[in-house]
């Protein structure tokens, strides 16, 4: 007995053909295929009621294919953009997107003669204000007063640094007890958006059974840690907050059913916390305190501690002669594209140089922009035989090379890794290359977070770049021979610029215009480690502000087309071996950063003239 059956259809499309598809197109197909049955006929009037019916399934068909267009890419490492989905999939490979990190400032700290000699301990979360914003101590500080006297406190300076924001107390949390427990923590503004939590200082203490507080570690991944360890992790998730998560007793110690967890995070003031040089002088410091700190505090602090008293306090002076890091944002997940599978490749372990690299940019995106490692033998074959050349008998006796080697290296120097570090200090308009350095507090922050992962063997240094002076520069045949250019050159020269006769810009402008972009190109928020000075890249940019039909530069009687350029090292300037002449493109060894020399004097630097005219000053 024969069954009826519909009669096959065909639908002639290729096999991609649903990726051409729009709600206008497969509006048009089912119009197509309703009128060659010929069943049914006003399906082709625009208002009438198959129609409608048409746009509907049609409209609801494309927005449908938009959500599997999205999901089907999103789901892909190499395809995903929304940060949502980009920190869901590196989770799979335990990468922890780095969030929020506050502005830190380096300080110096100095007693009076009525601070009695002894040990004090500056309490944990004590803090100033700047501004009106806030900087705190992220741990206790114990230090020695040796003297009678006034004594500079070194120790305190060197090893500690001020993060920018305030410690907020979070609500106290019971435990329930489950294998590997969580904790969300929610801190919303007013306007319900995650309030800036600084992504390196979440600290949490639990009160066991025995009703005493204790302070549990904050640990990269659980699975590293034995069942015993009092650690948690804390990552940051899909919505930009903080999950605080605890072991099964395997990997991590486990909450017990009535544990209370208290949590306390740095609240940042983002962009607007960054200070500038000498605004820490004459603050007053004060201690962090609630009910419930000074109970947990009382409870972990050593029994011994001689907390510093308000009193005891008044007689330490603080100041800070370097401007504040920068704040650094959320990292976006076009940066996640980029870190994870460099971290995921290192295994949480320090070993070639590039690793040293993919980690100090991950994790102190705050501190500094850029960063490159040598080991030893690159070091001495560069570094050290440029001090040689500048006629430096004894390189190690370099101020910078110096200190460094001396607070961080030991007698043995085949195993060091050299790390060169260039801050992301606040701009400040009076730059010089000595605010460009690291201070002993951030060098010891870098090198102490870095301590885990490195090899055993491996001694690390940050070590200072040299700073490469740039001004205007014109020499003669004679001078560039007998090698006797010196830095005076640079304030005997001036850029001349002719003004178009179309130009619409007065001459002032395009005076303010020209500096400004010469300024910028040099802006120590751009530059980096060994790049290249680019002449042709920096004349474009000049010939971009427009108005200007020509530039040369110009010293005493003789007059170079184009831009021309005197680098030199500004410490050592009297050397002849690292002054020169930049004409074109000059790529920078490893060790050296260009900035602009004499950027209050710039502007008088450049002269502005009409087609025609004697290069003479226009104002």
């Amino acid at each position: 007995m024969e069954t009826n059956r519909p009669e096959q259809q065909d639908f002639p499309l290729a096999y991609n053909a649903y990726a051409a598809f729009d709600a206008q197109s497969l509006k048009q197909l089912m119009q197509q295929r309703l009128s060659d049955n010929g069943t049914f006929t006003d399906q082709v009037f625009e208002g009438s009621n198959f129609n409608n019916l048409l746009d509907v399934v049609a409209y609801s068909y494309n927005v449908l294919l938009y959500y599997l267009n999205q999901t089907s890419n999103e789901s892909l490492f190499s395809n995903a953009t929304l940060y949502e989905n980009m920190n869901k999939i590196v989770k799979l490979v335990n990468y922890n997107p780095i969030g929020v990190q506050s502005a830190v400032l380096s300080f110096q700290a100095t007693a009076n003669q009525l601070l009695e000699p002894g040990v004090y301990t500056i309490p944990k979360f004590s803090y100033f204000t700047i501004n009106d914003v806030y900087y705190s101590f992220n741990d206790d500080i114990t230090f020695v007063k040796a003297t009678t006297g006034v004594e500079i406190l070194s120790e305190i300076g060197n090893r500690n640094l001020l993060h920018q924001g305030q410690f907020v107390e979070y609500p106290i949390y019971i435990s329930t007890g489950e294998n590997f427990e969580e904790i969300s923590l929610v801190s919303v503004d007013q306007d319900n958006a995650n309030d800036p939590i600084d992504h390196n200082n979440i600290f949490v203490f639990v009160r066991d059974g025995s009703g005493k507080w204790r302070e549990w570690k904050r640990v990269d991944s659980l699975y590293l840690e034995p069942g015993s360890s009092e650690c948690f992790e804390s990552r940051l998730n899909e919505n930009q907050r903080y999950a605080i998560k605890f072991g099964n007793n395997v990997a991590g110690k486990k909450l017990i059913a009535g544990n209370l967890v208290s949590i306390y995070y740095l609240k940042s003031d983002k962009e607007v916390g960054a200070v500038g040089p000498n605004t820490l002088d004459n603050n007053q410091l004060f201690f962090y305190s609630t009910e419930q700190f000074n109970t947990i505090m009382a409870d972990i602090r050593n029994a011994t501690a001689n907390v510093i008293s308000n009193t005891q306090v008044n007689n330490i002076s603080f100041t800070n002669s370097n401007a504040s890091t920068n704040y650094s944002d959320v990292e976006s997940s076009n940066q996640i594209k980029i870190n994870a599978p460099n971290l995921f490749k290192q295994r949480n372990r320090l070993v070639t140089v590039e690793d040293f690299k993919n980690y100090i940019l991950y994790s102190f995106g705050n501190i500094v922009s850029d960063v490159v490692v040598v080991n030893n033998w690159e070091y001495i074959d560069k570094h050290i035989r440029y001090l040689y050349n500048l006629g430096i008998k004894s390189p190690s006796l370099d101020s910078r090379v110096m200190i460094n080697q001396i607070s961080f290296s030991d007698s043995c120097n085949f195993n060091n890794v050299y790390i060169y570090c260039l801050p992301k200090m606040l701009q400040t308009n009076d730059f010089t290359y000595e605010r460009g350095f690291l201070s002993l507090g951030l060098k010891d922050y870098i090198i102490t977070k870095l301590e885990t992962r490195k090899l055993a063997t491996v001694e690390l240094i940050v070590q200072d770049p040299v700073f490469y002076a740039v001004g205007f520069g014109v020499g003669t045949q004679d001078e560039i021979f007998s090698k006797t250019l010196n830095s005076d050159i640079t304030s005997k020269t001036k850029l001349v610029v002719q003004r178009s006769n179309s130009s619409n810009l007065s001459i002032s402008e395009i005076r303010g215009k020209v500096a400004q972009t010469i300024l910028d190109y040099f802006s120590f928020s751009k530059v980096k480690l060994g790049q290249v000075i680019d002449l042709q890249t920096l004349t474009q940019d000049i010939y971009n502000v427009g108005g200007i039909s020509s530039i040369s530069t110009v010293r005493d009687s003789i007059t170079v087309p184009g831009i021309s350029l005197l680098g030199f090292n500004p410490v050592y300037n009297a050397s002849s071996e690292d002054i020169q002449l930049i004409t074109q493109n000059l790529s920078l060894p490893y060790f050296k950063v260009p900035y602009w020399y004499g950027t209050s004097s710039l502007l008088s630097q450049i002269e502005v003239v009409y087609p025609g005219q004697a290069e003479t000053v226009v104002n």
